[in-house]
C-alpha cells in the first residue's frame, strides 16, 4: 500500500512537471508574453530539482534499507524530514521491518543463550564437530572428562587417544561404541554416542561421551 502510494506520488509529480512544460512551450509559441513563461521556466527547474531530489532521496533509503539486510545491520533507523506524509509512511514501514528483525534476532540470541547454559552445565560430555574435525562446541563436562582447556580440532586429542579421535570420526550416526584410553595413567572406558546435525547445508557430527 506504502510503495502504491509512493507510485501515485510519483506520477504526480511528473504529470505536474510535463504539464507545466507544457504550458511553458505553448505560451513562448503563441504569445508575446515573456514574464509568464519565464516564471514557468523557474517553476519547471524547482520541480525537476525537488522530483530528483525526492527520488534519489528514496534509493538513498531503499539502498540503506537492502544493505541493513543483506549485512544484518539492524542498527539502520529512517526519517521523514518533514516530506509529507507518503514518505512518513514509507519510512514507517522501513522502520517496522528493521525492529521486526532486530526483535528475531534478539529472540535467537536469547534462545542461544539459555541452549549454551543448558550445554555448558549438563554433566554428559559433548563434542561437536564437522567432516574436517573442526570444533564448534565443546562443553564443560568434555573439556574436564579429557583434561583439555579449549579444543579446536578433534585432531587434538591424537595426543591424548588416537583410538578416541578414530572413534569419534568414523562412528555412524545412531550409532554408539566403546573404547579405553588412559588419560594421566587413568585408564577409563567411554561410551561414546553420535548423531548427525544439519545447519546450513553443512553436516555436523554431535557426539556425546560419557564415562
Amino acid at each position: 500500500m506504502v510503495f502504491r502510494q509512493f507510485q501515485i506520488n510519483l506520477v504526480i509529480r511528473i504529470v505536474l512537471l510535463t504539464a507545466t512544460i507544457a504550458v511553458t512551450v505553448y505560451l513562448f509559441v503563441n504569445t508575446s508574453i515573456r514574464a509568464t513563461p519565464l516564471f514557468l521556466i523557474g517553476a519547471t527547474l524547482l520541480q525537476v530539482y525537488a522530483l530528483m531530489r525526492y527520488v534519489m532521496k528514496t534509493n538513498r533509503d531503499l539502498a540503506r534499507f537492502f544493505q541493513s539486510i543483506r549485512y544484518a545491520d539492524f542498527s539502520q533507523s529512517f526519517t521523514d524530514e518533514g516530506r509529507g506524509k507518503i514518505y512518513g509512511e514509507l519510512t514507517q514501514t522501513l522502520n517496522d521491518i528493521i525492529k521486526a528483525f532486530q526483535r528475531e534476532r534478539i529472540e535467537k540470541e536469547e534462545h542461544y543463550l539459555y541452549l549454551q547454559t543448558v550445554v555448558e552445565h549438563i554433566g554428559i560430555a559433548l563434542i561437536s564437530f564437522d567432516q574436517s574435525g573442526r570444533v564448534s562446541l565443546i562443553n564443560r563436562a568434555a573439556k574436564r572428562l579429557l583434561k583439555v582447556p579449549r579444543l579446536g580440532n578433534v585432531h587434538v586429542l591424537e595426543r591424548v587417544s588416537p583410538p578416541l579421535v578414530q572413534t569419534l570420526l568414523n562412528l555412524k550416526p545412531g550409532h554408539r561404541d566403546l573404547v579405553k584410553i588412559e588419560i594421566n595413567n587413568e585408564p577409563m572406558q567411554l561410551a561414546v554416542y553420535a548423531t548427525e546435525l544439519r545447519m546450513r547445508g553443512h553436516a555436523y557430527t554431535l557426539a556425546s561421551i560419557q564415562n
